[in-house]
């Protein structure tokens, strides 16, 4: 985990924390790491909960009790009596979180939910005290931070989360259908620059038979799926976050044996290489700043790339990576730059290209 943007939403929360009493759990989907946020979690001995495999791994290794899952809480489902949500930014997850709030709730339990007014913090509390039966209590609300407290008293009818814990099959374009859920990045689409890749992939290769194949941050399973069309010996998809990863392992041959699914952050839990890497990265979110995320990318690339290998990477045309494949050490081969849409695909090799 890597941030230097300060999170003040969520340290605000984190200090509330502190100041409780009785169980607590802390629903998190994507934030940035905060020591404030570990020490509380530490005193109060309370449970972590994220779809994030790096934000989970961390706190495990501070010594937090942690469970990795996409927030899929199935009966008989243990109760506590705090509840903190920082507020994520998909609707459809803050709404799945509000409806969970009576399920997981002891009698007279709280939930702290906090946000930013420009996050729509106003809209989220009126919704959570019709959904909770009760008015919330305003804790704070200063420097464009809302923090509010709700005690659930009756349920309300539960609100539109585009049933955020079900897998469905979805069209991502005429005749072409994936299993994929709201919460993965691009959940209801194919992405245009994992087209762009496929495209350049299908050009320099007739088939993939013989090599080892890494789909880096795999989402529902595009690049992998088209990848197997080429007969590869193996195919592995990993990713970092829970729901991804379920999709996945429904969209690819896994039992068949043709394609494995791994939880990893930048493929850290991948222990061989690869002949070719396939990686469309999140750089719009997660990093303070697009240099940070490429260059973790990178060097996840250059470790996990065999030494005659290629990796097919697409970017924004706007963003440039050059410098950075040679600090990791790595060579751009050739670029592809797709104007109308805006992607630039590049091959990369393991050394100097000088």
């Amino acid at each position: 985990m890597d941030s230097s943007k300060r999170d003040t939403v969520l340290e605000a929360l984190a200090k509330e924390l502190q100041n409780t009493e009785g169980t607590a759990i802390w629903l998190a989907d994507e934030q940035a790491p905060s020591q404030l946020l570990e020490r509380a979690l530490m005193v109060r001995q309370a449970t972590y909960v994220s779809n994030r495999i790096d934000q989970v791994e961390f706190m495990q290794h501070k010594g937090v009790v942690a469970e990795f899952h996409d927030f899929v809480l199935r009966p008989p489902v243990k109760r506590f009596d705090h509840l903190f949500v920082r507020v994520p930014k998909q609707r459809a997850l803050v709404h799945h979180f509000l409806n969970l709030a009576s399920d997981i709730l002891n009698p007279g339990g709280c939930l702290w939910i906090a946000g930013q007014k420009n996050e729509g913090i106003k809209t989220h509390i009126n919704r959570a005290e019709t959904r909770l039966g009760a008015k919330a209590k305003k804790i704070k609300s200063a420097a464009a931070v809302g923090l509010y407290r709700i005690t659930p008293q009756s349920a309300g009818p539960s609100l539109d989360d585009e049933k955020y814990s079900e897998l469905r099959q979805v069209e991502m374009s005429p005749g072409i259908v994936f299993w994929s859920k709201p919460g993965v990045y691009g959940w209801n689409k194919i992405d245009q620059g994992s087209q762009a890749l496929v495209k350049v992939m299908q050009g320099l290769f007739s088939d993939l038979s013989g090599m080892r194949v890494l789909d880096l941050g795999c989402g529902y399973g595009f690049l992998a799926s088209e990848a197997l069309r080429l007969g590869p010996d193996s195919v592995v998809a990993s990713d970092n976050h829970a729901g991804a990863l379920l999709a996945a392992a429904k969209n690819l041959p896994i039992k068949e044996g043709k394609a494995q699914v791994i939880a990893a952050d930048c493929g850290s839990a991948i222990k061989h290489d690869f002949d070719l890497i396939l990686c469309n990265p999140p750089f719009h979110k997660g990093f303070s700043t697009t240099s940070l995320l490429h260059q973790k990318f990178l060097m996840a690339i250059f470790s996990l790339l065999d030494k005659d290998g290629r990796a097919l990477v697409v970017l924004n045309s706007f963003l440039k990576i050059d410098r950075l494949c040679q600090e990791v050490g790595l060579s751009i081969l050739k670029t592809w730059h797709f104007d109308e849409e805006n992607f630039t695909v590049f091959e990369i090799a393991k050394g100097d290209s000088t």
